[in-house]
C-alpha cells in the first residue's frame, strides 16, 4: 500500500514537473505571438500593397522589438527590415548608408534563424548592392533566393532588376535562373512584362530568349511588344 503511494506520489511529482517545464518552455513563444498583434494588421496590409503611415510603421517596429525581447526568431528581425526599407524608399531614415547597413543587419539576423527565406534573400542582395556594388555575395543571395522561393509575386521584377544590373551573376550563374525568373513574370503579368521589357533593347532580347520555347507566347510578347511601340508614336 505504502509503495503504491509512493509511486503515485512519484508519477505525480514527474507529471507537475514535466508540466512545469513545458509551461516555461512555451511562455516566451506565447508572449512573442501575443506582442506581435498589434503590429500584425500594418503587416498585412504592406504585404497587400496597401500605404501605411509613419505612425503604423512605429507600432510594427514597437510590436517586433518587444517580441524579441522575449524570444529571438527570424520573422521579428525581417518585419523590422521591412519598416526599414519602407522608411528608406520614402527618403525619411536618415543618412542611406547607415540605413542600408541596418537593413543588411536585420536581414542577416533572420537568414542565420530561417536560411530558406528567399525574399529574405533578394532584400539582403539588394542592400548588398547599394553598400558594396557587384559582389560575389549578391550573386549568391540572388541564387539562393531563386532557388529556395523560384515564385515571389510582388518582387518579380526587383529580382530580375538586379540580376540585370549584376555582371558577376550574368557571368558566374546559369543564364536559365533568369530565363525561368522572366517566364513567371510573363505568366504573371504579360502587361507589366512589356513595360519593363520595353526599356531597353537589351531586355527585350533577353525575353524573347526565354520565351523562345513556348511559341505561343513568343508570339503574344512580340505582337504587345509591337502595339506598346506603335502606341507611343
Amino acid at each position: 500500500m505504502l509503495r503504491s503511494r509512493v509511486a503515485t506520489i512519484a508519477l505525480l511529482a514527474l507529471a507537475i514537473t514535466n508540466a512545469s517545464v513545458i509551461f516555461y518552455l512555451s511562455v516566451p513563444r506565447l508572449a512573442t505571438a501575443f506582442l506581435t498583434i498589434s503590429g500584425d494588421k500594418v503587416l498585412s496590409q504592406i504585404e497587400n500593397g496597401q500605404f501605411v503611415d509613419s505612425d503604423q510603421l512605429d507600432e510594427l517596429e514597437k510590436s517586433r522589438n518587444a517580441a524579441l525581447g522575449w524570444m529571438p526568431n527570424a520573422k521579428p528581425y525581417y518585419d523590422l527590415g521591412t519598416v526599414q526599407s519602407i522608411r528608406r524608399q520614402r527618403g525619411v531614415s536618415g543618412i542611406g548608408p547607415a540605413v542600408d547597413r541596418e537593413i543588411f543587419s536585420l536581414t542577416k539576423k533572420s537568414l542565420t534563424m530561417s536560411p530558406t527565406s528567399g525574399r529574405a534573400w533578394l532584400r539582403l542582395a539588394s542592400a548588398e548592392l547599394r553598400l558594396n556594388g557587384d559582389t560575389k555575395l549578391l550573386t549568391d543571395a540572388l541564387v539562393t533566393s531563386v532557388l529556395t522561393a523560384p515564385v515571389l509575386p510582388l518582387n518579380t521584377f526587383s529580382r530580375l532588376e538586379l540580376m540585370l544590373r549584376s555582371a558577376k551573376f550574368e557571368q558566374s550563374s546559369d543564364p536559365r535562373l533568369m530565363f525561368r525568373q522572366m517566364r513567371i513574370a510573363w505568366k504573371l503579368s504579360a502587361e507589366n512584362s512589356i513595360l519593363y521589357s520595353a526599356a531597353s533593347l537589351r531586355r527585350v532580347a533577353l525575353f524573347r530568349a526565354a520565351l523562345a520555347s513556348d511559341p505561343v507566347s513568343y508570339d503574344r510578347y512580340n505582337i504587345m511588344l509591337n502595339q506598346h511601340f506603335t502606341s507611343r508614336r
